[in-house]
């Protein structure tokens, strides 16, 4: 095992280099040995050791104090920032998220052992080679997901552990152990004392990969962070249109959706509101009357409850809202829709309406897809030609309404009446034609 080598980049070796020509241990740990063991290209390089941070400050001219309680400081070598932590003992955890004290330790097996999974308790330095204590190796070799030690008493340690064990068998397709799956199912209610904040941090990682998913829902944890979409699974959609469930339908367009955040959250929610739309006809047909609307209503909530910005809050749900609205295969009824979302999100809205379609019953998808893709050349045609489809592509502005003696929030109106009137046509659109439709309108709410 001591024989197996990683290629270290130079400012790592260097910062090893460093610390042990001090006469102190260094060894890169965690997830990029795992990684560099799986032959993938590390994102952090985290190194341990046992020189107290007084000592690593000591070491290194350019430093930072970026976690200094728990032992953590930040150094930069060829302008590279690494985080160094000092071996350390954890007390007890009180919050199912952090340990009540840390201890320092002169031990590296000590710092291994408090780790998550035996994957992440791997260390490696060019002198020592492999440090592993928990079979590590192993499971990288079986692609296993194992807690260290007592899965029980590891996950409800912290509970965000459950979320990054789903994280890490979606993104490196191992398999949970048995006992560590048993132990989330038991303890993924304790996911209501993690912060909304690292919950959606691990939920847009989890929700980014291509497939396994369905992995939230199984074991329950989306019964706890996401009760909305856990409803949606055994709600059959009796229809032509449709082959799944709700829940699963769902997933089908997650998995069609391209690997961009917003998207991937707009096909997770598009549906929630199908659980309380459903209607059933006398024929036994089932219907969703306004479930878009009711969707978007319930992902603005679901999005509120995990913090997400609402910038991005709002572009999700403006396109669940729109998601079901029919777009008519025709200059205007294209610009009408774009002029609501602007073209990036209209593209973002075909993208979503493509999965969507993919995902439903594949006899009747092929005409749709069809004139989705007329409905995307006469956008590509529209942007071509310039037409405008916001105020600020308009050939007047504020001003020239100011020169026609309007003011306030007159302004605001004239110009979106004067762009309604030019998304109907485009030929309007020159500051000669413009005004003059302003003073016509101006003079005719006068005589009202």
């Amino acid at each position: 095992m001591n024989m197996i080598k990683i290629k270290l980049p130079e400012y790592i070796e260097e910062a090893v280099y460093q610390i042990e020509s001090k006469g102190f241990e260094a060894f890169v740990v965690g997830g990029a040995v795992r990684d560099a063991l799986l032959g993938m290209e590390p994102s952090d390089w985290d190194i341990a050791t046992n020189a107290l941070p007084e000592v690593v400050k000591s070491i290194f001219s350019h430093h930072y104090d970026t976690g200094i309680k728990h032992g953590t400081v930040t150094v930069l070598v060829n302008e590279i920032p690494i985080e160094i932590t000092t071996y350390r003992k954890e007390g007890k955890y009180t919050d199912f998220r952090r340990p009540e004290s840390v201890t320092f330790s002169g031990s590296l097996e000590d710092d291994l052992k408090r780790r998550d999974f035996t994957i992440n308790a791997l260390a490696y330095n060019n002198t020592s080679g492999i440090v592993d204590i928990s079979s590590g190796i192993d499971d990288l070799k079986h692609g296993i997901i194992r807690c260290i030690g007592d899965p029980a008493e590891r996950l409800s340690e912290d509970a965000l552990r459950m979320l990054r064990a789903v994280r890490l068998s979606l993104l490196l397709d191992f398999k949970i152990e048995d006992q560590t799956y048993d132990a989330i199912c038991s303890f993924a209610n304790l996911l209501n004392k993690i912060s909304a904040e690292r919950i959606c941090e691990e939920l847009t990682k989890i929700i980014m990969s291509d497939k396994g998913v369905e992995l939230l829902f199984e074991t329950g944890i989306s019964d706890v962070i996401l009760p909305e979409v856990s409803k949606c699974f055994g709600i059959w959609q009796n229809n032509l249109k449709h082959i799944y469930d709700v829940g699963n339908h769902t997933l089908e367009v997650l998995y069609n959706t391209p690997k961009t955040p917003l998207l991937r959250y707009c096909a997770l929610l598009h549906d929630v509101g199908k659980v309380k739309a459903k209607i059933t006809d006398r024929w036994g047909v089932t219907h969703f009357p306004n479930h878009a609307s009711a969707s978007a209503t319930i992902a603005r909530s679901i999005l509120t409850r995990l913090k997400m910005s609402n910038k991005h809050k709002d572009i999700i749900v403006n396109l669940i809202k729109m998601h079901s609205v029919r777009i008519k295969p025709n200059a205007l009824s294209v610009r009408k829709i774009a002029s609501k979302l602007g073209i990036d999100r209209f593209y973002d809205l075909l993208t979503l309406k493509r999965a969507n379609i993919m995902a439903q019953n594949p006899k009747y998808a092929e005409e749709r897809l069809e004139e989705l893709d007329a409905v995307e050349e006469i956008f590509k045609e529209i942007i071509k030609s310039n037409c405008p489809l916001s105020i600020k592509d308009l050939a007047v502005d504020g001003n020239d309404m100011k020169a026609l003696g309007l003011a306030g929030s007159e302004i605001g109106r004239m110009l979106r009446f004067l762009l309604a009137e030019t998304i109907k046509n485009p030929r309007l659109n020159t500051p000669e034609q413009l005004v003059k439709l302003a003073k016509e309108s101006k003079n005719t709410r006068k005589k009202q």
